[in-house]
């Protein structure tokens, strides 16, 4: 039997009463769920199961979660993936694993993927796939999870059973999640953060769940958090800092009493906003990347006042260490390499035995962040290597830069990005103006920032905008420095 099925099984039969519900959609019993696929019989019809893959491609988290419990029952190779990130990224990343099977609650939505029909699952559709590429080498493996996407040929990273299982009995060691707990779950299973972090997660302590699969609204999550008296969310530092200007008119602030900010850096501003929202509500801040497993640190309530933009200390089995460009060890508030050794580490990148070797070595893996950690060994995450930008020899992290100039007024939101200009590395800063300053001018602006940052942080460039680029959740896009242009 598929060892991720039997977890699963296991933790369904064990927790028969808690409930999984879609916003305005449908609603199960972890115990109907486990019904439904006991009972449910295959007839032969996919020969020799074992290590095939299968894409899930679905428009609603509660059909694609069942989907994926589908394909560890079958002991295939489960592979989420979102349209909420673009058709070019599925394409991207269907080309690249060449998968033997999709599922998927809209035929719509996969018919140019679609060879054959052949069957149904309670409203999802399992179909095969053109591809007849036949691999040996999957046998130990339930999970694969993609990164980028968008350009080039996608990274997807391999997960044994045991690895998921693990990471998800790390982050239950802190994580106060209980039966009696109501999760709102509103980004795609496509992020390793959201399937283990809190889908596994919620399904081993028998927590409620409530999926919500539509766009990035803050108004709507604010309602959602009402109506159905969600005790415990997760998501960006940009999705609660939203969530926290909403809510900062009314006097009621539901029954939220635990929030856990992941992906993305939390600045000092975002910190202040989301407390004085929830004073009393327990924030952790944690950091993890999708081949790690995903969890790697985490900050507990305790500290979140103190040091906020740190994200804490390791999870226990897991070490990080702080290296330089040679790999040697760096110490405390020294800047360098962020590396971490995990037992929830990937087998490796599909088909990328280079790359896996690259990034893996020794058993540490080379996140590609940039950080450093305290003296306590508490880990801070300064920025990834390639947004880094040098200017005056200094290394400087666009964040950091991002931080100081959100401190003025006028600012509502900044986005801050190192570009080549006539071979020369400069500071772009792209500015949303606050309501009433609109009649600032980029002049305006960078005379008032010389005032207070250093020359070497200085942007040589100040541009207003409307809006940023974002993804699903929320999260400001940071474009690539290939195709940062300056405008004339």
């Amino acid at each position: 039997m598929n060892k991720m099925w039997q977890y699963v099984r296991e933790n369904l039969r064990k927790n028969v009463n808690s409930q999984i519900e879609e916003v305005l959609g449908k609603k199960y019993s972890y115990g109907q769920i486990l019904n439904e696929l006991e009972s449910f019989e295959t007839e032969n019809r996919i020969k020799d199961p074992k290590g095939k893959k299968c894409v899930i491609l679905c428009n609603k988290n509660i059909e694609a979660i069942k989907a994926l419990f589908f394909c560890w029952k079958m002991d295939m190779v489960g592979v989420p993936l979102s349209m909420q990130y673009g058709k070019e990224q599925c394409d991207n990343i269907m080309n690249s694993v060449n998968p033997n099977y999709i599922m998927t609650d809209d035929i719509k939505l996969c018919k140019e993927y679609i060879h054959t029909i052949i069957y149904e699952f309670e409203g999802v559709l399992l179909c095969s796939l053109e591809y007849k590429q036949e691999e040996k080498n999957l046998d130990d493996v339930s999970l694969m999870m993609c990164t980028s996407g968008t350009t080039g040929r996608p990274k997807a990273s391999l997960f044994s059973p045991e690895s998921l299982q693990y990471n998800v009995a790390a982050i239950i060691d802190y994580f106060p999640l209980t039966n009696a707990d109501t999760i709102l779950i509103s980004r795609p299973i496509y992020h390793s953060a959201v399937l283990v972090g809190e889908v596994l997660v919620s399904l081993s302590v028998g927590a409620n769940i409530i999926f919500y699969s539509g766009e990035y609204n803050p108004i709507i999550i604010c309602n959602i958090l009402d109506r159905y008296n969600i005790t415990a969310s997760c998501g960006t530092p940009t999705i609660f800092k939203g969530i926290s200007s909403c809510l900062s008119h009314r006097r009621e602030i539901g029954k939220l009493h635990t929030i856990v900010l992941s992906g993305e850096y939390l600045l000092q501003e975002y910190a202040e906003d989301i407390r004085k929202c929830f004073p009393y509500t327990k924030i952790f801040n944690v950091y993890g990347l999708t081949e790690a497993g995903p969890r790697v640190s985490y900050l507990s309530p305790e500290k979140f006042d103190l040091i906020p933009q740190s994200v804490g200390q390791s999870l226990n089995g897991v070490e990080i260490k702080i290296v330089n460009e040679k790999g040697i060890e760096m110490s405390a508030y020294e800047k360098g390499k962020v590396w971490v050794k995990t037992p929830s580490l990937m087998l490796g990148y599909y088909q990328d035995i280079l790359l896996t070797n690259n990034k893996i070595q020794n058993g540490w893996f080379d996140t590609g962040d940039i950080g450093m950690l305290d003296e306590m060994h508490n880990l801070y995450i300064l920025g990834r290597n390639d947004d880094m930008i040098i200017r005056f020899g200094m290394n400087i992290f666009p964040q950091e830069v991002e931080n100081e100039i959100l401190r003025m007024n006028e600012v509502k939101e900044v986005l801050v990005y190192g570009q080549l200009i006539k071979g020369i590395e400069q500071i772009v800063a792209e500015i949303i103006l606050c309501e009433g300053y609109e009649s600032e001018s980029c002049m305006d602006i960078m005379k008032k920032l010389s005032v207070f940052l250093p020359p070497y942080m200085m942007p040589q460039h100040v541009k207003f905008v409307k809006t940023f680029m974002r993804n699903s959740s929320g999260k400001i896009i940071r474009p690539p420095k290939k195709i940062r242009t300056i405008s004339d």
